[in-house]
């Protein structure tokens, strides 16, 4: 065998091995429950889902919905959540395939469904949804945050317009 031969053989085998040793499969759902739920009613149903959610602060204040980027869960605004709800409600949800949601029944992923889940649970706690003359005021003063809202154009401004639009 030639030298560069065995780095390559060494190196293959090292990699495999260490890849074998970081390994760890994913927990279910029941697994991480105990740990990361506060009360069975964590959950609430919202358009065929079973939507994991937070929603701390007066429920009379302004309203905030933080939606969490790929790959992460509600808890990814704890430390805002935390400093913002004495003066406001702040709500936040596992997204359909993140934290302890689950998938999605329907299998669709697409914007127009993650509006219909944002507006089906606005519905379900009760928030206004009359916009104002401007497509980013709500009568409610309700502020929706999402980490990739700067980044990716359908979660932004144009995913604020179409959320806004009066129901016909």
């Amino acid at each position: 065998m030639r030298p560069w031969q065995i780095v390559l053989t060494i190196s293959a085998i090292s990699l495999a091995g260490i890849g074998l040793w970081l390994y760890s499969p994913d927990k279910t759902s029941a697994e991480l429950a105990p740990k990361y739920l506060r009360a069975p009613t964590d959950f609430i149903d919202v358009a065929g889902l079973r939507l994991r959610i937070r929603d701390d602060g007066p429920r009379a204040a302004p309203a905030v919905i933080m939606l969490h980027g790929f790959g992460a869960s509600l808890h990814t605004w704890e430390p805002w959540a935390t400093a913002l709800a004495a003066q406001m409600r702040v709500i936040r949800f596992d997204l359909p395939g993140f934290g302890l949601t689950g998938a999605d029944p329907s299998g669709n992923y697409s914007d127009e469904r993650s509006l219909e889940i944002i507006v089906g649970l606005m519905d379900k706690l009760g928030l206004a949804r009359q916009p104002d003359r401007q497509f980013d005021r709500r009568q409610n003063r309700l502020e929706i945050c999402s980490d990739a809202s700067c980044t990716h154009r359908s979660l932004g401004v144009d995913f604020a317009r179409r959320l806004c639009k009066p129901k016909l």
